[in-house]
Protein backbone atom coordinates (compact mmCIF):
# COMPACT_ATOMS: atom_id res chain seq x y z
CA UNK A 1 0.00 0.00 0.00
CA UNK A 2 1.55 3.85 -1.25
CA UNK A 3 2.03 6.15 1.28
CA UNK A 4 -0.35 7.95 0.10
CA UNK A 5 -2.99 5.48 0.45
CA UNK A 6 -1.97 5.13 4.05
CA UNK A 7 -2.31 9.03 5.25
CA UNK A 8 -5.70 9.05 3.49
CA UNK A 9 -6.51 5.72 5.46
CA UNK A 10 -6.11 7.22 8.58
CA UNK A 11 -9.30 9.70 8.73
CA UNK A 12 -10.87 7.59 6.83
CA UNK A 13 -11.15 4.96 10.24
CA UNK A 14 -13.04 7.43 11.63
CA UNK A 15 -15.87 5.39 13.38
CA UNK A 16 -17.87 8.56 14.92
CA UNK A 17 -21.81 7.18 14.97
CA UNK A 18 -23.48 8.85 12.37
CA UNK A 19 -20.51 9.78 10.17
CA UNK A 20 -19.95 8.33 6.61
CA UNK A 21 -16.99 8.38 5.20
CA UNK A 22 -15.89 7.90 1.75
CA UNK A 23 -13.01 8.21 -1.18
CA UNK A 24 -13.20 11.28 -3.48
CA UNK A 25 -10.67 10.17 -6.43
CA UNK A 26 -8.99 12.52 -8.62
CA UNK A 27 -6.06 12.28 -11.62
CA UNK A 28 -2.98 13.72 -12.23
CA UNK A 29 -0.26 14.25 -14.10
CA UNK A 30 2.16 12.11 -11.81
CA UNK A 31 5.93 12.76 -12.16
CA UNK A 32 7.83 9.29 -11.71
CA UNK A 33 11.32 9.35 -11.25
CA UNK A 34 14.94 7.28 -9.76
CA UNK A 35 18.02 9.21 -9.06
CA UNK A 36 21.21 9.71 -7.82
CA UNK A 37 23.87 12.28 -6.52
CA UNK A 38 27.50 11.83 -5.48
CA UNK A 39 29.79 13.96 -4.17
CA UNK A 40 33.22 13.46 -4.10
CA UNK A 41 32.00 9.35 -4.45
CA UNK A 42 30.01 10.01 -1.41
CA UNK A 43 26.15 9.50 -2.17
CA UNK A 44 24.32 12.52 -0.55
CA UNK A 45 20.80 12.93 0.27
CA UNK A 46 18.74 14.84 -2.62
CA UNK A 47 15.17 14.82 -4.30
CA UNK A 48 13.99 15.94 -7.96
CA UNK A 49 12.91 19.29 -8.91
CA UNK A 50 9.26 17.65 -9.90
CA UNK A 51 8.40 18.46 -13.41
CA UNK A 52 11.55 20.47 -14.39
CA UNK A 53 12.75 18.25 -16.70
CA UNK A 54 12.47 14.51 -17.85
CA UNK A 55 14.38 12.04 -19.42
CA UNK A 56 17.77 9.66 -18.84
CA UNK A 57 20.50 11.66 -17.70
CA UNK A 58 23.89 10.14 -16.41
CA UNK A 59 26.42 13.71 -16.20
CA UNK A 60 29.81 14.60 -14.59
CA UNK A 61 29.27 18.11 -15.29
CA UNK A 62 25.72 18.97 -14.37
CA UNK A 63 25.49 22.97 -14.08
CA UNK A 64 25.09 24.11 -10.34
CA UNK A 65 23.59 26.76 -8.28
CA UNK A 66 23.22 27.82 -4.57
CA UNK A 67 19.71 29.21 -3.38
CA UNK A 68 20.11 32.20 -1.09
CA UNK A 69 19.39 31.38 2.61
CA UNK A 70 16.12 31.81 4.26
CA UNK A 71 14.10 31.19 1.05
CA UNK A 72 10.87 29.47 1.80
CA UNK A 73 10.55 25.78 0.52
CA UNK A 74 7.30 26.04 -1.53
CA UNK A 75 9.20 28.94 -4.11
CA UNK A 76 11.78 28.79 -6.56
CA UNK A 77 14.91 31.14 -6.43
CA UNK A 78 13.93 34.17 -8.28
CA UNK A 79 17.07 33.78 -10.79
CA UNK A 80 16.15 29.74 -11.07
CA UNK A 81 14.43 30.30 -14.73
CA UNK A 82 17.63 32.48 -16.10
CA UNK A 83 20.05 29.95 -14.43
CA UNK A 84 18.17 26.82 -16.14
CA UNK A 85 17.54 28.57 -19.67
CA UNK A 86 21.72 29.71 -19.92
CA UNK A 87 22.74 25.90 -18.82
CA UNK A 88 20.64 24.49 -21.68
CA UNK A 89 21.93 26.98 -24.03
CA UNK A 90 25.75 25.80 -22.42
CA UNK A 91 24.64 22.44 -23.43
CA UNK A 92 23.73 20.99 -19.70
CA UNK A 93 22.75 17.45 -19.39
CA UNK A 94 20.83 18.20 -15.62
CA UNK A 95 20.97 20.49 -13.31
CA UNK A 96 22.26 20.48 -9.01
CA UNK A 97 20.89 22.49 -7.01
CA UNK A 98 21.81 23.59 -3.28
CA UNK A 99 18.72 24.83 -1.22
CA UNK A 100 18.21 27.62 1.05
CA UNK A 101 16.92 27.22 4.78
CA UNK A 102 18.41 28.33 8.00
CA UNK A 103 19.27 24.89 9.05
CA UNK A 104 21.18 24.05 5.90
CA UNK A 105 18.94 20.62 5.31
CA UNK A 106 17.34 19.53 2.23
CA UNK A 107 14.25 21.09 1.24
CA UNK A 108 11.44 20.03 -0.79
CA UNK A 109 9.90 22.45 -3.16
CA UNK A 110 5.93 22.74 -4.16
CA UNK A 111 5.07 22.45 -7.76
CA UNK A 112 2.42 22.97 -10.40
CA UNK A 113 1.61 19.58 -12.30
CA UNK A 114 2.88 20.86 -15.62
CA UNK A 115 6.45 20.27 -17.14
CA UNK A 116 9.07 23.25 -16.53
CA UNK A 117 11.90 24.15 -18.50
CA UNK A 118 13.47 21.16 -19.86
CA UNK A 119 16.37 20.41 -17.07
CA UNK A 120 16.25 17.76 -15.05
CA UNK A 121 17.11 19.22 -11.64
CA UNK A 122 17.90 17.42 -8.92
CA UNK A 123 17.77 19.41 -5.05
CA UNK A 124 20.39 18.79 -2.24
CA UNK A 125 21.25 20.30 1.29
CA UNK A 126 21.99 24.29 1.17
CA UNK A 127 25.06 22.96 3.23
CA UNK A 128 25.97 21.33 0.24
CA UNK A 129 26.19 24.20 -1.62
CA UNK A 130 29.76 25.66 -1.10
CA UNK A 131 30.85 21.97 -2.42
CA UNK A 132 29.59 21.89 -5.28
CA UNK A 133 32.15 24.13 -7.09
CA UNK A 134 34.88 21.88 -5.84
CA UNK A 135 33.99 18.38 -5.42
CA UNK A 136 33.63 16.10 -7.57
CA UNK A 137 30.35 15.81 -8.77
CA UNK A 138 27.67 13.36 -10.68
CA UNK A 139 24.22 13.24 -11.28
CA UNK A 140 21.60 10.40 -12.47
CA UNK A 141 18.33 10.72 -13.33
CA UNK A 142 15.33 8.99 -14.65
CA UNK A 143 12.22 10.98 -15.17
CA UNK A 144 8.77 10.95 -16.91
CA UNK A 145 5.32 11.82 -16.49
CA UNK A 146 2.91 9.79 -16.30
CA UNK A 147 -0.89 9.43 -15.63
CA UNK A 148 -1.79 9.27 -11.71
CA UNK A 149 -4.26 9.02 -9.41
CA UNK A 150 -5.15 10.05 -6.01
CA UNK A 151 -8.10 10.82 -3.28
CA UNK A 152 -9.25 13.19 -0.66
CA UNK A 153 -10.96 11.77 2.02
CA UNK A 154 -14.62 13.37 3.15
CA UNK A 155 -16.56 12.60 5.95
CA UNK A 156 -20.15 13.85 6.38
CA UNK A 157 -21.22 14.40 10.60
CA UNK A 158 -24.60 15.14 10.78
CA UNK A 159 -27.45 16.04 8.10
CA UNK A 160 -27.95 19.22 7.28
CA UNK A 161 -28.65 21.92 4.05
CA UNK A 162 -24.84 23.44 2.85
CA UNK A 163 -25.60 27.02 4.06
CA UNK A 164 -25.75 25.25 7.60
CA UNK A 165 -22.89 23.39 7.42
CA UNK A 166 -19.50 23.95 8.72
CA UNK A 167 -16.58 22.73 6.90
CA UNK A 168 -13.43 21.52 8.10
CA UNK A 169 -10.30 20.98 5.66
CA UNK A 170 -6.41 20.09 6.29
CA UNK A 171 -3.82 18.65 4.04
CA UNK A 172 -3.12 15.08 4.04
CA UNK A 173 0.11 14.75 1.54
CA UNK A 174 3.42 16.20 2.52
CA UNK A 175 6.69 15.88 1.47
CA UNK A 176 9.24 13.27 3.08
CA UNK A 177 7.66 11.45 6.02
CA UNK A 178 5.65 14.88 7.38
CA UNK A 179 4.19 13.70 10.75
CA UNK A 180 4.61 16.79 12.64
CA UNK A 181 3.50 19.15 10.03
CA UNK A 182 0.98 17.33 8.54
CA UNK A 183 -0.21 14.38 11.07
CA UNK A 184 -1.26 17.26 14.22
CA UNK A 185 -3.30 18.98 11.41
CA UNK A 186 -5.37 15.85 10.90
CA UNK A 187 -5.83 14.61 14.49
CA UNK A 188 -7.25 18.82 15.30
CA UNK A 189 -8.92 18.14 12.08
CA UNK A 190 -10.98 14.85 13.13
CA UNK A 191 -11.37 15.82 17.07
CA UNK A 192 -12.88 19.46 15.67
CA UNK A 193 -15.53 17.63 13.73
CA UNK A 194 -16.31 14.80 16.35
CA UNK A 195 -16.87 17.50 18.63
CA UNK A 196 -18.52 20.27 16.61
CA UNK A 197 -20.95 17.78 14.92
CA UNK A 198 -22.59 17.52 18.19
CA UNK A 199 -24.34 20.85 17.16
CA UNK A 200 -23.75 21.94 13.50
CA UNK A 201 -23.93 19.55 10.32
CA UNK A 202 -19.50 19.30 9.51
CA UNK A 203 -17.98 17.93 6.36
CA UNK A 204 -14.54 17.20 6.89
CA UNK A 205 -12.35 17.58 3.77
CA UNK A 206 -8.52 15.49 4.36
CA UNK A 207 -7.23 16.87 0.97
CA UNK A 208 -3.97 15.39 -0.94
CA UNK A 209 -2.02 16.55 -3.60
CA UNK A 210 -1.44 19.95 -1.55
CA UNK A 211 1.82 20.34 -2.75
CA UNK A 212 1.03 20.08 -5.98
CA UNK A 213 -0.96 23.29 -6.73
CA UNK A 214 -3.31 22.07 -4.49
CA UNK A 215 -4.88 19.25 -6.31
CA UNK A 216 -7.05 17.61 -3.99
CA UNK A 217 -7.90 20.38 -2.82
CA UNK A 218 -9.48 22.12 -6.21
CA UNK A 219 -11.44 18.73 -6.80
CA UNK A 220 -13.50 19.26 -3.46
CA UNK A 221 -14.27 22.63 -4.36
CA UNK A 222 -16.10 21.70 -7.47
CA UNK A 223 -18.00 18.70 -5.55
CA UNK A 224 -19.33 21.73 -2.88
CA UNK A 225 -22.29 23.43 -4.10
CA UNK A 226 -23.91 25.98 -2.50
CA UNK A 227 -21.97 28.25 0.36
CA UNK A 228 -20.64 26.56 3.69
CA UNK A 229 -21.75 28.32 6.24
CA UNK A 230 -17.86 29.00 7.14
CA UNK A 231 -14.89 27.57 6.55
CA UNK A 232 -12.25 26.60 8.49
CA UNK A 233 -8.79 25.22 7.20
CA UNK A 234 -6.18 23.86 9.38
CA UNK A 235 -2.72 24.00 8.01
CA UNK A 236 0.84 22.99 8.28
CA UNK A 237 2.68 22.52 12.14
CA UNK A 238 -0.50 23.06 13.87
CA UNK A 239 0.18 21.15 16.70
CA UNK A 240 4.06 20.40 16.37
CA UNK A 241 6.18 20.38 19.25
CA UNK A 242 9.85 22.38 18.99
CA UNK A 243 11.25 19.60 21.67
CA UNK A 244 10.11 16.28 22.89
CA UNK A 245 7.50 16.33 25.20
CA UNK A 246 8.55 16.56 28.91
CA UNK A 247 6.00 14.83 31.26
CA UNK A 248 3.91 14.64 28.49
CA UNK A 249 3.92 18.20 27.75
CA UNK A 250 5.15 19.92 24.61
CA UNK A 251 5.08 23.86 23.66
CA UNK A 252 3.92 24.36 20.58
CA UNK A 253 6.43 25.96 17.73
CA UNK A 254 6.17 29.91 18.07
CA UNK A 255 5.80 30.86 14.91
CA UNK A 256 1.74 29.56 14.09
CA UNK A 257 0.14 32.12 11.86
CA UNK A 258 -3.72 32.55 11.01
CA UNK A 259 -4.70 33.74 7.78
CA UNK A 260 -8.03 35.52 8.45
CA UNK A 261 -10.39 36.41 5.45
CA UNK A 262 -13.42 38.11 7.66
CA UNK A 263 -15.22 41.36 7.53
CA UNK A 264 -13.24 43.70 10.67
CA UNK A 265 -15.95 42.92 12.74
CA UNK A 266 -15.75 39.16 12.54
CA UNK A 267 -11.84 39.39 12.09
CA UNK A 268 -11.43 41.33 15.45
CA UNK A 269 -13.01 38.64 17.35
CA UNK A 270 -11.43 35.97 15.95
CA UNK A 271 -8.06 37.73 16.45
CA UNK A 272 -8.62 38.07 20.36
CA UNK A 273 -9.31 34.13 20.00
CA UNK A 274 -6.14 33.45 18.20
CA UNK A 275 -4.27 35.37 20.63
CA UNK A 276 -5.03 33.57 23.40
CA UNK A 277 -4.04 30.32 21.43
CA UNK A 278 -0.46 31.65 20.91
CA UNK A 279 -1.37 32.58 17.20
CA UNK A 280 -0.46 35.76 15.58
CA UNK A 281 -3.50 36.53 12.71
CA UNK A 282 -2.56 38.25 9.49
CA UNK A 283 -5.63 39.70 7.34
CA UNK A 284 -5.24 39.04 3.48
CA UNK A 285 -6.48 41.72 1.05
CA UNK A 286 -7.86 38.39 -0.88
CA UNK A 287 -9.69 35.41 0.93
CA UNK A 288 -8.02 32.42 0.77
CA UNK A 289 -10.50 29.99 -0.74
CA UNK A 290 -11.52 31.08 -4.04
CA UNK A 291 -15.58 30.87 -4.22
CA UNK A 292 -16.31 27.24 -5.94
CA UNK A 293 -18.74 27.78 -9.00
CA UNK A 294 -20.03 30.49 -11.12
CA UNK A 295 -22.62 32.13 -9.27
CA UNK A 296 -22.19 36.01 -9.12
CA UNK A 297 -21.27 37.20 -5.29
CA UNK A 298 -24.63 38.45 -3.67
CA UNK A 299 -24.42 41.64 -2.13
CA UNK A 300 -23.90 41.53 1.54
CA UNK A 301 -22.79 38.02 1.62
CA UNK A 302 -19.02 36.52 2.25
CA UNK A 303 -16.61 34.74 0.79
CA UNK A 304 -15.77 31.69 0.81
CA UNK A 305 -13.45 30.89 4.39
CA UNK A 306 -14.94 34.04 6.32
CA UNK A 307 -16.68 33.58 9.24
CA UNK A 308 -20.20 33.75 8.24
CA UNK A 309 -23.53 34.51 10.32
CA UNK A 310 -27.40 33.07 9.67
CA UNK A 311 -29.06 35.25 7.02
CA UNK A 312 -32.82 35.91 7.91
CA UNK A 313 -35.05 37.93 5.68
CA UNK A 314 -35.85 40.85 7.82
CA UNK A 315 -40.04 41.11 8.35
CA UNK A 316 -41.49 43.88 6.62
CA UNK A 317 -45.20 45.57 7.82
CA UNK A 318 -48.09 44.34 6.57
CA UNK A 319 -49.35 46.99 3.84
CA UNK A 320 -51.84 48.78 4.07
CA UNK A 321 -54.86 47.96 2.50
CA UNK A 322 -56.63 50.00 -0.11
CA UNK A 323 -59.79 51.38 0.59
CA UNK A 324 -61.29 49.83 -2.48
CA UNK A 325 -59.92 46.61 -1.48
CA UNK A 326 -63.31 46.38 1.65
CA UNK A 327 -66.07 44.62 1.22
CA UNK A 328 -68.75 46.73 3.81
CA UNK A 329 -71.68 45.60 1.43
CA UNK A 330 -71.39 41.64 2.46
CA UNK A 331 -72.80 40.09 5.33
CA UNK A 332 -70.97 40.61 8.13
CA UNK A 333 -70.43 37.00 8.69
CA UNK A 334 -67.69 37.07 5.74
CA UNK A 335 -66.43 40.47 6.48
CA UNK A 336 -63.39 39.09 8.96
CA UNK A 337 -62.39 36.16 6.10
CA UNK A 338 -62.71 38.93 3.08
CA UNK A 339 -60.48 41.85 5.44
CA UNK A 340 -57.37 39.81 4.85
CA UNK A 341 -57.62 39.26 1.30
CA UNK A 342 -55.28 41.09 -0.93
CA UNK A 343 -56.18 43.16 -3.89
CA UNK A 344 -52.94 43.14 -6.44
CA UNK A 345 -54.85 45.76 -8.47
CA UNK A 346 -55.59 48.24 -5.50
CA UNK A 347 -52.18 47.75 -4.35
CA UNK A 348 -50.50 48.69 -7.96
CA UNK A 349 -52.34 51.50 -8.64
CA UNK A 350 -52.16 52.94 -5.32
CA UNK A 351 -48.94 51.16 -3.68
CA UNK A 352 -49.37 51.37 0.60
CA UNK A 353 -46.78 53.49 2.60
CA UNK A 354 -44.34 51.53 4.04
CA UNK A 355 -41.88 52.57 6.64
CA UNK A 356 -38.20 52.18 4.81
CA UNK A 357 -36.61 48.81 6.27
CA UNK A 358 -33.25 49.51 7.85
CA UNK A 359 -30.29 48.56 5.95
CA UNK A 360 -27.94 45.78 7.06
CA UNK A 361 -25.45 47.73 8.12
CA UNK A 362 -27.67 50.05 10.64
CA UNK A 363 -29.30 46.58 12.58
CA UNK A 364 -27.61 45.25 15.27
CA UNK A 365 -26.95 41.08 14.33
CA UNK A 366 -24.82 38.81 16.73
CA UNK A 367 -22.88 36.84 14.35
CA UNK A 368 -22.76 32.86 15.15
CA UNK A 369 -20.69 32.19 12.82
CA UNK A 370 -17.47 33.15 14.99
CA UNK A 371 -18.39 31.39 17.86
CA UNK A 372 -17.75 28.61 15.87
CA UNK A 373 -14.50 29.77 15.29
CA UNK A 374 -14.16 30.67 18.80
CA UNK A 375 -15.01 27.21 20.10
CA UNK A 376 -12.80 25.37 17.44
CA UNK A 377 -9.70 27.93 18.33
CA UNK A 378 -10.51 27.46 22.23
CA UNK A 379 -10.33 23.53 21.47
CA UNK A 380 -6.20 24.00 20.40
CA UNK A 381 -5.86 26.07 23.53
CA UNK A 382 -6.84 23.08 25.85
CA UNK A 383 -5.36 20.16 23.48
CA UNK A 384 -1.71 22.31 23.98
CA UNK A 385 -0.58 19.46 26.87
CA UNK A 386 -2.87 16.26 26.02
CA UNK A 387 -3.60 15.24 22.39
CA UNK A 388 -0.57 16.72 20.71
CA UNK A 389 2.00 15.79 23.08
CA UNK A 390 1.16 12.02 21.75
CA UNK A 391 1.98 12.62 18.29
Amino acid sequence: MSIDRRSAGWPASCDTPGATVEYQAFSFDRYEAEWEVRLDGERIQSLPLYYEGTGQVSTDNPATMAWAPGLAHTGLDPDFDDFARQALERGAEAAVVATGGPTGLLHAVNRQPVAGSGLPTLLVAGAAGERLGRAELSAEINASIVPGESSNVVARFGEGRIEETLVITTPISGWFRCAGERGTGIAVAIAAAETLALDIPVLFIGASGHELHHQGAQRAIQEIQGRPRAIVHIGASVAAATEPPVDGQAELTPDLLARVSADPGPATRIESVLGAAGIKSAIPEQPAIPTPGPAKRRTGSTSSGRCSPRRRLPALPRPRRHPRARHDSHPPRNRHRLRHRRNPVADRLNPPSVEPTPTRSERPRRLPGCGIASILLKMLVRWRATVFSEM
